[in-house]
């Protein structure tokens, strides 16, 4: 989504819940495959928090999509 300037911003909470829900997966099934705890990956989906690029590079790996999928590209 465009911001003030025209850029777009990231989105990972989206993708997550975008990739997510394709392959049927609960919360449970992502934080087993990233080690991300449920409650964090809750929070990300909702737009609560930020990721650090570890842990977005971790949930990528556990999600098996390229990194800059979690920042709309």
């Amino acid at each position: 989504m465009p911001d003030a300037g025209g850029l777009t911003q990231a989105r990972p909470g989206a993708v997550l819940r975008e990739q997510r829900l394709a392959r049927g997966w609960a919360l449970a099934e992502v934080s087993a495959r990233t080690g991300l705890p449920i409650s964090t990956l809750s929070k990300v989906e909702n737009d609560k928090i930020s990721l650090t690029y570890d842990k977005l590079a971790r949930l990528s790996q556990g999600l098996e999509i390229d990194i800059s999928r979690l920042f709309g590209g």
